[in-house]
């Protein structure tokens, strides 16, 4: 991201005492209140880079985060403060510079194999804009009430674009490809009755997956939800047990995680996912071992229990 774009972004986060520093813009840590012993950072060591070409990373040394991209920030940030910040989130997705060899395209993976591919149909944004974010206060408590319920929380849902379809009293999970909407799903509040408003691709989490990590999958949005709160950031919902052949144009990733229900169509997604892909990816699977699946994990030491009987197949 360049210089002033950079200094606009950390001015939607909040940021203070923003300066120049050689290839970096430093500022006030926006996560000081949470992570900072102190609660506060007066003598900033915080910064972002400055990248003409590509992305942009940031560090705090006092507050000990990981260098990242500032995707993460804004999520880090809208998790500890409970308020998604879209603005920051709108003009990120809109300046943000991908260097050619990030950009996410449809990779040919089958050589002389490869089926037919077809032309993924995707949507404006726009097509969004009826139904709003659960944050919005024309959403019914109780749909917020019933996230909190599964788990999850409304900044995690904002983040990822969950919205309410007032009209059929259903949950709205947007598949967002490349910055275009390439299908909807919708849920009810009252059951488990879903369908698709928009048909096309769903990859519900797609537009935050960082590809130089393991890809966590998963079959149900509810699965997502609660594992990002629990600090598995890196998740995929297919929205059902269904394998595609063509699922793996779309994950250019070196390893992925099989988060599959454990129940009898989930352990055959697994089984059609390794038979289709051994030789794609590097995969390893989880044994959710009491639970059914991410979305009834009890807790974050819960969760580092499942990890660690995680195995390599």
């Amino acid at each position: 991201m360049k210089r002033e774009d950079v200094k606009e972004f950390l001015t939607l986060l909040g940021c203070r005492q923003i300066r120049d520093s050689g290839d970096w813009v430093t500022a006030s840590c926006p996560l000081a209140r949470w992570t900072h012993r102190s609660r506060t950072d007066r003598h900033p060591s915080f910064g972002v880079t400055v990248n003409n070409h590509g992305q942009s990373i940031f560090k705090c040394f006092t507050c000990h985060q990981n260098a990242s991209t500032l995707d993460a920030l804004v999520f880090s940030l809208s998790t500890y403060s409970k308020v998604y910040r879209k603005q920051a989130s709108d003009f990120l997705n809109t300046n943000e510079i991908y260097e050619e060899a990030s950009k996410i395209e449809i990779i040919d993976r089958w050589g002389e194999d490869r089926p037919s591919k077809k032309q993924i149909a995707t949507r404006d944004m726009t097509v969004l804009d009826p139904y709003p974010l659960l944050s919005d206060p024309r959403v019914p408590q109780a749909a917020r009430d019933f996230i909190v319920k599964r788990g999850s929380s409304i900044a995690v849902s904002d983040y990822f674009g969950v919205r309410w379809d007032r009209e059929d009293n259903a949950f709205i999970f947007p598949s967002i490809y490349r910055n275009r909407v390439s299908s909807i799903k919708a849920r009810r509040i009252s059951s488990k009755e879903f369908w698709f408003p928009l048909g096309g691709l769903y990859l519900f989490g797609w537009h935050r997956l960082s590809w130089d990590k393991p890809v966590w999958i998963v079959e149900g949005e509810f699965d997502l939800l609660r594992l990002n709160a629990l600090g598995e950031y890196n998740v995929l919902c297919l929205g059902g047990s269904s394998i595609s052949k063509n699922l793996a144009d779309f994950l250019p990733c070196h390893t992925v995680v099989l988060g599959f229900d454990n129940d009898p169509a989930g352990r055959n997604a697994a089984v059609r996912f390794r038979n289709l892909f051994a030789d794609v990816f590097c995969i390893n699977e989880i044994d959710w071992r009491d639970v059914k699946d991410g979305g009834s994990v009890r807790d974050r030491a819960h969760l580092n229990e499942i990890k660690f009987f995680m195995k390599t197949v």
